[in-house]
């Protein structure tokens, strides 16, 4: 299948092609994607300190922050590189695990929804 091998080619997701969502053999999106899972890098606990580095984030996140004044509440975020980069480490974070993916799959939620209206008939008096 495409989707599972676009997977495997990309487990991290960085091109934004997506996790699978057209793909109907369940039992092999949930393997590639536990596959995936186990590539992902996680964020350590400690981080060695570059204040040169730290400094200058923290220069370029005030200046951010003072360009949004007056432009609403989005300002220019995702055009500079603080604001980017911030999206993208959001981006890393929310990762879709395999479960949620196999939970939000399109035939997974429409089996629920089905269910959850036969239950709902179920319980209605005649």
């Amino acid at each position: 299948m495409v989707a599972i091998r676009l997977i495997e080619l990309d487990p991290l997701d960085r091109q934004g092609i997506g996790r699978g969502s057209d793909v109907w053999d369940l039992a092999r999106l949930w393997d590639a994607l536990l596959a995936a899972e186990s590539i992902v890098h996680k964020k350590p606990d400690t981080l060695l300190p570059l204040p040169a580095s730290a400094s200058r984030l923290d220069e370029k996140k005030a200046a951010t922050e003072a360009s949004r004044i007056g432009h609403g509440s989005f300002g220019n975020f995702g055009f500079d590189d603080f604001g980017f980069m911030e999206m993208q480490m959001r981006h890393q974070e929310q990762q879709s695990t395999p479960g949620r993916v196999i939970v939000t799959h399109s035939v997974v939620s429409q089996v629920s929804s089905l269910l959850e209206q036969i239950l709902s008939m179920e319980s209605m008096p005649y």
